[in-house]
């Protein structure tokens, strides 16, 4: 899960030379040259517990100052149910291939045990590619822990509501193409560091919730980033740092449009060297902590929003 699920559930902090601890993980950029040109860029937490909602204000105050929302891929419903039967077509490994064949005995055998504790029917999995067993098994654990969709989903579904423009940063066929790539990662490197996971997830997960609401930064570098980036570099690369370099220039293009744009993020995508805003520095603008005004006020959560497998 902590290496697995960065791009569905992934929080972070930023290795820079910002505050440690700021009111959540929103951040106001200006243009050095034009200081008249911003935009808000906000880490995400893909899925939440309904026990999470309203999030923290600054996010609903960003979204009404805002006058677009840039997500990371669309979300409307009928786009991702074309996203969804286009990955259920890619996941089934080849003809007189099964998942037994790629796994060790040992490791196998220990699949086998968590999907009869989870009640999690073994054959479900015993066709699917190793990645995409990882995200069966992730997301039916969230789904029993109680976890719904998240920031994004909350903030796509009241942008709606609102009437306001909805951009994203990246196409479905480079979605496919990223699950894709995931073919070449070994198959017990993918399933043992997943049951790994899983195993420890709860306590984590609680802790990097209460860090992101928080702003702790340093909490959620320390349980998240840092240990993809240590023991899986192909992931972290593939998953973070291509990706930003993809979505950069498409960031830098937002400040020649009038208005001011909230860019949301999975937060893993900001942290560090490679993160986003530690190149957007580089650049020559100006990041900082961003509040929201002082009279914004809580919103009531909506109903918790479509489920999804992404």
């Amino acid at each position: 899960m902590r290496h697995f699920l960065v791009g569905i559930l992934t929080l972070c902090c930023l290795g820079l030379s910002l505050q440690a601890r700021s009111a959540t993980t929103l951040f106001n950029v200006t243009r050095s040259d034009q200081p008249g040109q911003s935009l808000l860029l906000g880490g995400s937490i893909h899925l939440l517990r309904a026990a999470d909602f309203p999030l923290p204000v600054e996010f609903t105050a960003a979204l009404k100052q805002a006058n677009q929302l840039v997500l990371e891929s669309d979300l409307a419903p009928e786009h991702q149910a074309q996203l969804g039967a286009r990955m259920a077509a890619m996941q089934t490994l080849a003809a007189g291939q099964s998942l037994a064949d790629l796994l060790s005995p040992a490791l196998w055998q220990r699949l086998s045990h968590h999907c009869q504790q989870a009640q999690l029917p073994l054959e479900q999995l015993q066709h699917s590619k190793p990645f995409f067993t990882s995200l069966l098994l992730s997301m039916h654990h969230l789904k029993r822990m109680g976890f719904v969709p998240g920031v994004d989903y909350y903030l796509d579904q009241q942008a709606r509501t609102a009437g306001k423009p909805i951009g994203e940063l990246e196409s479905a066929e480079e979605v496919l193409a990223l699950m894709q790539s995931m073919d070449t990662l070994k198959a017990d490197d993918i399933i043992k560091s997943t049951l790994d996971d899983l195993e420890r997830i709860e306590p984590m997960l609680a802790s990097v919730i209460s860090a992101w609401r928080a702003g702790d930064l340093s909490v959620l570098q320390k349980e998240m980033v840092a240990p993809m980036q240590e023991q899986l570099p192909q992931l972290y690369k593939a998953f973070l740092v291509a990706r930003n370099q993809r979505w950069l220039p498409q960031i830098e293009r937002l400040f020649a449009s009038p208005g001011t744009e909230l860019v949301v993020v999975g937060s893993a995508h900001l942290t560090g060297p490679d993160g986003l805003i530690s190149q957007l520095m580089a650049k020559g603008y100006r990041v900082s902590a961003w509040q929201a005004p002082s009279e914004t006020r809580l919103i009531k959560p909506l109903a918790p929003v479509r489920e999804t497998v992404q």
